[in-house]
């Protein structure tokens, strides 16, 4: 049996609302996103007001919060993604990829990433703490209208207009962020020259590379196709070893500095720090020698030289 309670009274219509993940009921909260493009947040047990969300310049279509409801995404019909603070209500960030309006946001479990869905035909998987989109998920030929994400984080569904239910999983491939962007800006340039016949200009872009490597190695070059081969995997292996590391130190800063902001505070009052999702579990020395085993032994030593 379902039988009507209570009733919050809203000055506009409302597009979108979602509960926050706080167990208890005096901390539990309510998020409704209204016409005026304002997200408002009450308190779920008196129905209070508390904060007021401003910012998107065209109504938001999704809201989700983080499982520690510290943060709240809010997509809009404006193509943006704003990440809000939930202890003051201020913007942390505002992100852009989608190129149409976002028409679902889902929080993974126990962290602060997200996917989101669009009318651009698009899922993208984004950082909420650093802000970087992750992974942009291509495939639906039509709008994605919502999301649907396991207990456990390990999968996620997307229903949209070209009638097909997408299962995306996780797997336990290493993410390279640069290699993300790059691929991203040859969809882009291939997007663009889609109509016009002729070569596209991503490929314009690598054969012209190409031209310049062939002309300024000369006589140098390597002749056979397994040299060349073996020259670019070593290439490749050291930029992944460099982005490692890079990763790596960063994630050491940044456990610095979270543990400088919490000595002052007592036992109860201090916050679990959140760990790099792409460190896959790993301490960042334990990162560094993961990546360093997946490299083959054969080209170990050309990797390193390159660095």
């Amino acid at each position: 049996m379902v039988v009507h309670a209570r009733t919050l009274q809203m000055t506009d219509d409302v597009v979108a609302v979602r509960y926050s993940n706080a167990s208890d009921p005096t901390k539990r909260l309510v998020f409704v996103s209204t016409l005026d493009s304002t997200v408002k947040v009450f308190f779920d047990d008196t129905l209070r007001f508390f904060l007021s969300l401003y910012g998107h310049k065209l109504p938001a279509l999704a809201v989700d919060a983080s499982d520690d409801d510290t943060i709240l995404a809010s997509g809009g019909a404006d193509k943006t993604i704003k990440i809000w603070g939930l202890d003051f209500g201020d913007t942390h960030r505002t992100l852009h990829g989608h190129s149409d309006s976002i028409t679902d946001i889902r929080f993974v479990r126990r962290t602060h990433n997200f996917f989101s869905s669009s009318k651009d035909g698009t899922v993208r998987y984004w950082d909420g703490d650093r802000f970087d989109q992750i992974l942009l998920l291509n495939g639906h030929t039509a709008e994605v209208n919502c999301l649907g994400m396991s207990h456990t984080g390990g999968f996620v569904l997307s229903g949209g207009m070209d009638r097909q239910i997408r299962v995306w999983e996780r797997t336990k491939d290493i993410v390279f962020l640069q290699e993300e962007r790059e691929r991203e800006l040859e969809q882009i340039f291939d997007k663009v020259d889609g109509g016009k016949g002729g070569e596209s200009t991503s490929a314009l872009l690598r054969r012209r590379d190409d031209d310049g490597e062939e002309d300024n190695d000369g006589e140098e070059q390597p002749h056979s196709e397994a040299a060349v081969k073996r020259s670019l995997l070593s290439v490749s292996s050291g930029d992944r070893i460099m982005e490692a590391i890079e990763t790596a130190d960063q994630e050491i800063k940044d456990i610095a500095t979270f543990n400088r902001s919490q000595e002052d505070k007592l036992e109860k009052d201090r916050k679990q720090r959140m760990p790099n999702p792409l460190l896959l579990g790993f301490e960042p020395p334990q990162y560094i020698l993961w990546i360093l085993r997946s490299v083959k032994s054969a080209e170990l030593e050309q990797s390193l030289m390159v660095l």
